[in-house]
């Protein structure tokens, strides 16, 4: 039975899972014995007979191609720059000097309508993606960093975390808040295809600009 790719493969992944099956393989690990089968002078082997064989990275890469059902690594890997090509989350700024990719699919899609997204954007409320941190990946460009300024005591809005503009433009890009430093929200309306990814939650619903709800009407 093969496996299946995820949604939006990495390539270096690829080649760790590639590595760490080799590795697997000379510390005599019986658990690679079912993908090193895939090889073809190993496939009527026992498991004593593949972990003595001799194993280069390109046959542990072979392997793992086929586990995932691909002829050979150089299909596979094709296969990923297609999936990619389609399915990569890309963005950029209002001048178009900051560009940026996202490497997982969001974890969340919300607006938020908290004061700090006001006042960072000069707009009623913000709409976000939120993805794991390494998720995201600048490849154009620079963000210039922000801290907004402390928060009332006891209360909760919005400013407590650092915010990523354009450096040229001032678009707004990212936050991170302080309290969730392995995350990063990224505006929506910074992607190239913002319809992707309709908003399924309010945040901060309790500061809702009153006169929001009449053009809502």
């Amino acid at each position: 039975m093969s496996s299946t790719l995820p949604l939006q493969p990495s390539l270096d992944h690829l080649k760790k899972q590639a590595k760490d099956l080799l590795k697997a393989h000379q510390l005599g690990d019986a658990a690679v014995c079912s993908t090193l089968r895939r090889l073809r002078h190993l496939a009527q082997a026992s498991d004593a007979e593949i972990l003595s064989a001799p194993l280069t990275l390109r046959q542990a890469q072979h392997a793992l191609a086929k586990e995932y059902g691909f002829t050979n690594w150089a299909d596979l890997k094709a296969a990923v720059g297609t999936v990619n090509a389609v399915t990569a989350i890309t963005g950029s700024c209002f001048c178009g000097s900051v560009r940026y990719q996202i490497e997982d699919p969001p974890t969340n899609v919300t607006v938020c309508h908290c004061t700090g997204c006001r006042r960072a954007s000069a707009a009623p409320a913000v709409a976000w993606i939120t993805m794991k941190a390494e998720s995201f990946r600048l490849v154009q460009g620079e963000l210039r960093m922000v801290r907004g300024r402390e928060a009332e005591p006891g209360t909760c809005d919005g400013f407590g975390g650092i915010r990523g503009f354009c450096a040229q433009c001032g678009t707004h890009i990212t936050f991170v808040g302080d309290a969730r430093t392995h995350e990063v929200d990224v505006t929506t309306g910074s992607l190239e295809d913002p319809d992707r990814f309709p908003p399924i939650e309010d945040c901060f619903a309790e500061k809702k600009l009153t006169w929001m709800n009449t053009l809502a009407r």
